[in-house]
């Protein structure tokens, strides 16, 4: 089946955490979640639902409910109103099309899907949506699992993770074996702090699918947030391989630096 991962990658995942106690640099943006962690970057976007900072040079979006206190330097970008948010980009299309496809209304969402993809013919997620409601066309997926991997698909690109997991794990229970649905099981119990059953689902991903790199930078970030660092480094040390063979330097580069943080980390002494 193909794999619909609605969702920052697990490199931006783990550089969220890693570097979320850094010191702040000057000018620097700060966002204070609720769980006593910091982000320091540039504000990008404001709204009513999220702020957007970039971090590190990777942008990040974090819902409102979930951030405690905002501090802004002199140097901050203004803010964007939501209705300035552009509304028929490919995510968009995506969004829709999975809202219609968790519905049951598997026309509708297939026009949006292909509306998706003609604005961007590179999509995987859009093409793999296709996929599936054709699978389901010629009785090769039963439909009740369908229902739930778009349903779990589309709370993860609304950001409501408990859902998702939710519905991912009924999927799971379905099919076991569909290694896709693990990763994104995985995905969804690590963004609302979950680690111990996010390792679960990514440790068998994995072991399935052991030339995945972003399963292992998951799988190593989940592992570095629970205190295993053995096994963080492990697993980050197997992304980066992996993304060297695959040519991606940039994202190698950038796993690199976390393994040279976590290094760090364990070298400065307790206070």
């Amino acid at each position: 089946m193909s794999k619909i991962t609605v969702y920052i990658s697990s490199i931006t995942l783990l550089l969220i955490y890693l570097y979320a106690a850094a010191p702040v640099c000057a000018g620097a943006d700060t966002v204070l979640l609720k769980s006593g962690k910091k982000v320091e970057g540039t504000i990008l976007e404001k709204t009513d639902e999220y702020v957007k900072i970039d971090s590190l040079g990777t942008p990040v979006y974090f819902e409102r409910k979930f951030i405690d206190q905002i501090e802004e330097s002199a140097l901050s970008f203004p803010s964007v109103p939501t209705a300035a948010v552009h509304l028929n980009n490919a995510e968009s299309y995506l969004r829709r099309g999975l809202l219609y496809a968790q519905e049951d209304d598997f026309m509708a969402a297939e026009e949006e899907f292909i509306k998706g993809l003609q604005l961007d013919p590179s999509d995987a997620n859009m093409a793999g949506a296709l996929n599936i409601l054709q699978d389901v066309k010629n009785g090769l997926l039963p439909k009740e699992y369908a229902l739930e991997v778009f349903s779990g698909a589309y709370y993860l690109a609304c950001e409501d993770y408990r859902q998702a997991a939710a519905h991912l794990l009924k999927a799971y229970e379905l099919r076991p074996y569909d290694m896709d649905v693990c990763y994104n099981l995985g995905v969804a119990y690590y963004s609302f702090g979950e680690y111990e059953k996010a390792a679960e689902y990514l440790d068998k991903e994995v072991r399935e699918r052991p030339e995945d790199a972003q399963g292992h930078g998951l799988l190593g970030s989940a592992y570095y947030l629970l205190g295993r660092n053995d096994k963080a480094r492990e697993h980050l040390g197997k992304a980066k391989q992996l993304l060297d063979e695959a040519g991606d330097s940039e994202s190698a580069k950038e796993i690199e630096a976390i393994l040279q943080t976590l290094q760090q980390s364990e070298s400065v002494p307790e206070s």
